[in-house]
């Protein structure tokens, strides 16, 4: 096996780990949507909301309840959690495009056979729905995600939960927002 093919090989499996990374980050964003219904769910019925995710726990298991400080301190950091997961699969998509682009540039090089299957024709032919999936990708979701983090710090400044659970919550919100940012930044001006 010539160095060709064995590059040639691993173009192949670049290829099918990135399937896996769009597979992660479809998966991550069904999650990530669920969350953020289940945070604003709390900042639209603060008082009922408790209620019925206890009831749906207990209808799962018997016995199992929390109480709001816990399941609203327990979302934020979930939420946290799949919102960073979520960036970072996204990330890695749009570096892995460009690498296959190169991949794909070097084995081409020789003239003998040319690849142009998903490196060259992502960067060159988005089609127009592609590109307003990518605007909601990058600035949308984001958006959503701090204006929902902002509005919810502004109702938790209203409630009179204990303290350590406000500050536990001020923390993971300021997180949300910081990441966020971060993150519209790296992929806004990245070009």
């Amino acid at each position: 096996m010539n160095s060709e093919e064995k590059y040639y090989d691993h173009y192949k499996d670049t290829w099918s780990l990135q399937q896996s990374y769009l597979s992660e980050r479809n998966k991550l964003t069904a999650s990530l949507l669920i969350l953020l219904v289940l945070v604003a769910g709390f900042m639209y019925e603060p008082a009922n909301f408790p209620e019925k995710v206890n009831t749906y726990l207990d209808s799962r298991v018997k016995g199992l309840s929390f109480d709001m400080k816990y399941l609203n301190t327990g979302f934020i950091f979930l939420l946290l959690w799949v919102m960073t997961r979520y960036y970072q699969a996204v990330i890695k998509i749009e570096r892995m495009y460009h690498y296959l682009k190169d991949c794909e540039t070097t084995l081409s090089a020789d003239k003998k056979y040319i690849i142009n299957r998903e490196g060259v024709y992502y960067s060159k032919s988005k089609a127009w729905l592609i590109s307003v999936l990518n605007f909601c990708y990058v600035v949308l979701l984001p958006v959503a995600i701090i204006i929902i983090a902002i509005i919810k710090i502004i109702n938790e400044c209203k409630c009179g939960w204990t303290k350590n659970f406000k500050v536990a919550d001020f923390i993971g919100l300021g997180l949300i927002i910081l990441l966020s940012l971060l993150y519209i930044l790296n992929r806004w001006f990245k070009k």
